[in-house]
C-alpha cells in the first residue's frame, strides 16, 4: 500500500508542478501585485482545490453518472471564465502603473478551482488511480493530504517566483508582453483541456 502512496506522490508532483490555469493566475498577479496581495487569491485557489478534491472524491467513490449534456455545459461554462482569466491577465496594468487595478481575490481564487478542467483531471486521475478499493475512505483521506501539501507547496512556489520575477519587468513594454504571453498560455491551457 505504501508503493501505491509513492507513485500518487509523483503521479502529483507532475500534474500539480506544471502550469495550468490556477498556477498562471497566480503567477500573473504575484508579478503585478506581489505576494502579499496575491494571497487571497492563493488562499482561495487552495480551498478550492480541496473542495475539488473532495467533490471528486464523490464521484470517484460513486457511481454516479454525468450525462453528456451537462458534462458539455459544464466544460463550456468552465472554459468562458478560463477565458475571461486570460482577459483580465492580459489587460492587467503594466507594472510602472502608479495605481494599479484591484487584484483577483478569494472569491475569484475558489471558484477557478471548482471550474478548473486541469485540477479536476489531476483530482479524478489521482483519486481513481491510486485510491485502495479495500480500505477506500482512508486512502482518500491520504491521497487528499498528499494533494493538499503538494498544491500548497508548488502554488507558493509559482507565488514566490512571480514576485521575485518582477523586479525584471519594471519596463512596461516587458510588462505588457509578460501579461499577453501568460494570457495566450491561458487560452493554450483552455483549448487543449477542450480537446480532451
Amino acid at each position: 500500500m505504501f508503493e501505491n502512496y509513492v507513485g500518487a506522490f509523483f503521479f502529483s508532483v507532475v500534474l500539480l508542478g506544471t502550469p495550468g490555469p490556477a498556477v498562471i493566475t497566480l503567477f500573473s498577479s504575484s508579478i503585478q501585485y506581489g505576494l502579499y496581495k496575491t494571497t487571497p487569491l492563493f488562499t482561495g485557489i487552495i480551498i478550492g482545490f480541496f473542495i475539488n478534491l473532495l467533490i471528486s472524491s464523490l464521484f470517484v467513490g460513486s457511481s454516479y453518472y454525468i450525462s453528456d449534456a451537462l458534462f458539455l455545459v459544464s466544460k463550456g461554462v468552465a472554459a468562458l471564465y478560463m477565458f475571461y482569466l486570460a482577459y483580465k491577465i492580459a489587460m492587467s496594468p503594466v507594472l510602472t502603473n502608479d495605481k494599479l487595478a484591484k487584484p483577483m481575490g478569494f472569491g475569484h481564487g475558489i471558484f477557478l478551482n471548482l471550474i478548473n478542467p486541469k485540477a479536476y483531471i489531476a483530482s479524478f486521475s489521482s483519486l481513481s488511480i491510486f485510491s485502495v478499493k479495500t480500505d477506500f475512505v482512508m486512502s482518500i483521506i491520504i491521497l487528499i493530504i498528499i494533494n493538499m501539501v503538494l498544491a500548497i507547496t508548488f502554488q507558493w512556489a509559482w507565488v514566490f517566483t512571480g514576485e521575485k520575477l518582477s523586479l525584471l519587468f519594471r519596463n512596461a513594454f516587458y510588462s505588457r508582453i509578460v501579461n499577453i504571453v501568460l494570457a495566450m498560455l491561458m487560452i493554450a491551457v483552455v483549448v487543449a483541456g477542450l480537446m480532451l
